[in-house]
């Protein structure tokens, strides 16, 4: 199995996570979710060293989604995100959101709705979740960043390292280092 093709030099920062979250805070972000990806037992296997080495020394990435293309689905309008079958055969579970946008905040409120029905097509629960952010272009996400005592080492697009286009890009990723 080839993992890569090339080498890939990855810079690194290691601190405990609570002088990075409180960095981050202190200057104005607000933290949704952390998660922490390990790496796969296939890639212990196949490279060792370099499993080790990521597992002691990880970067830090900042991962929002790109405001020119999220903005376009944020319309006040009622979307059926899709259908999921529930454990067991037991039914469906339809996902719903309506999101509005407040121009002078730059808020984005969303209301997201789980719909469980029974295969009866009965409904067996509703779950309902708001949710707020703050919509945050490029420019401002650096100078973010910069404030909080961050370096730019790369910004791609997406998970393929494209670079960035304000137009297509689904993300803004961010690989900061200080």
């Amino acid at each position: 199995m080839i993992l890569h093709q090339a080498p890939v030099d990855v810079p690194t920062y290691r601190r405990p996570l609570s002088a990075i979250t409180e960095t981050l805070t202190s200057s104005g972000f607000t933290i949704g979710r952390i998660l922490e990806p390990l790496p796969s037992e296939e890639f212990r296997r196949a490279d060792p060293e370099s499993c080790g080495q990521l597992s002691r020394l990880p970067c830090f990435i900042c991962t929002l989604d790109n405001p020119k293309v999220r903005m376009k689905d944020v319309d006040g309008r009622k979307k059926l995100l899709g259908k999921k079958p529930l454990r067991r055969q037991y039914g469906v579970v339809a996902m719903w959101k309506r999101e509005s946008y407040d121009p002078d905040t730059r808020i984005v409120t969303s209301h997201q709705m789980f719909e469980g029905y029974g295969r009866d097509s009965l409904p067996l629960f509703v779950r309902e979740m708001r949710l707020r952010f703050r919509v945050i272009v490029p420019g401002e996400f650096e100078q973010l960043a910069k404030s909080a005592g961050f370096s730019i080492a790369d910004f791609y697009g997406d998970y393929s390292r494209e670079p960035f286009n304000e137009d297509t890009s689904p993300y803004m990723i961010w690989i900061l280092e200080k």
